[in-house]
């Protein structure tokens, strides 16, 4: 067994109960920033009972994000795709909040906790693994910081579901059905595999529920899935990007290939295309808008980055992610 018996498991805990916060330890002293994929798989297997593992990140749960689609229109609820970080190893400690700064030669980072709930700390390591994961690059297109949603978290999709409700209620008031049309236009920036899942997902609840309460509304529904590229799913092979199109269409979600979303407004978005007449710039009503078309990197990659000359060096000029070797270390720092 991972932890051993339980005679072990009990007297390591007794033994971080009475360890302090932060400081000095005779054992090896592992800091994890995060709680995604990497962070919840390195919980799940280390040995906690030989090494200090101290989590740090705002969420203290793990998400299983090919599930956010189906949880924003109620296929499956919040709770079947979390698992608190204390949940998957007990043993390691966790503390919430966000990493501010990195010091790397010293060995330490500071912490600073969520709003209203302390003063910054410093917490001293051996080896730091760092696995932020990114966040939505909001800052490409005007507009979508501030009118979009997005599909990262939990708190994400509760947004994408109360959005929808919200339409719904609003489109059976008795509106003009040019009215109707605009409140229930959704609209999905960006047709990689988050865009197209939500998609089908979106469709698949206007079929199946919303036939069920608001039958009349059913026809009024329109989904489209906005794509810069000629192609969605662009990581994937020729055969699986037409099988995805025609799957879309054939529920009745638009495709729109190399379409440029130029702005995002409250209640609609600009876009540009080319045809064989030139450029052509159009304008979509609509009242959900959901961002899935690229991520950025976290701020406290960017910080690191910049106390590291070697990762200037990154061939593909790629500030989302920090260069490593074959082991998976940071390029410019010393083992740890």
């Amino acid at each position: 067994e991972l932890h051993g018996n339980n005679e072990g498991f009990e007297q390591s805990l007794e033994q971080r109960a009475e360890a302090p916060v932060y400081g000095p330890t005779p054992r090896r002293r592992i800091a994890v920033l995060g709680t995604g994929w990497a962070a919840h798989a390195i919980a799940k297997v280390i040995d906690a009972s030989n090494v200090d593992v101290c989590f740090v990140s705002p969420r203290n749960y793990f998400v299983f994000t090919p599930l956010l689609a189906a949880a924003s229109v109620g296929t499956v609820e919040y709770r079947s795709i979390l698992e608190p970080i204390r949940t998957a190893n007990p043993m390691a400690r966790f503390y919430q909040g966000q990493c501010s700064a990195i010091d790397v030669k010293g060995r330490c980072i500071t912490v600073k906790p969520m709003e209203g709930r302390g003063s910054e700390f410093h917490m001293p390591y051996d080896t730091l693994v760092l696995a932020v994961g990114v966040r939505p690059a909001s800052n490409i297109v005007p507009g979508v910081k501030e009118h979009c949603l997005f599909l990262k978290d939990v708190d994400d999709a509760r947004n994408i579901r109360r959005r929808v409700t919200a339409c719904l209620e609003m489109a059976d008031l008795p509106i003009s059905m040019e009215d109707k049309q605009k409140v229930l236009t959704f609209v999905v920036i960006g047709g990689g595999p988050t865009g197209c899942e939500f998609c089908g997902e979106l469709r698949d609840f206007v079929r199946n529920d919303l036939q069920k309460f608001y039958p009349t509304l059913v026809p009024v529904v329109r989904i489209l899935i906005v794509h810069r590229g000629q192609t969605i799913l662009p990581a994937f092979g020729p055969d699986l990007k037409e099988a995805a199109r025609e799957t879309l269409e054939a529920q009745g979600v638009e495709v729109m290939t190399g379409t440029a979303v130029k702005e995002v407004l409250s209640d609609a978005i600009r876009v540009t295309r080319k045809t064989e007449a030139g450029v052509v710039e159009d304008t979509i009503p609509c009242r959900l808008c959901v961002w899935a078309a690229g991520n950025a990197g976290q701020d406290i990659i960017t910080s690191l980055r910049e106390q590291l000359p070697q990762q200037a060096e990154n061939p593909n000029g790629d500030t989302a992610r920090l260069l490593v070797d074959e082991w998976l270390r940071v390029q410019g720092v010393d083992d740890g």
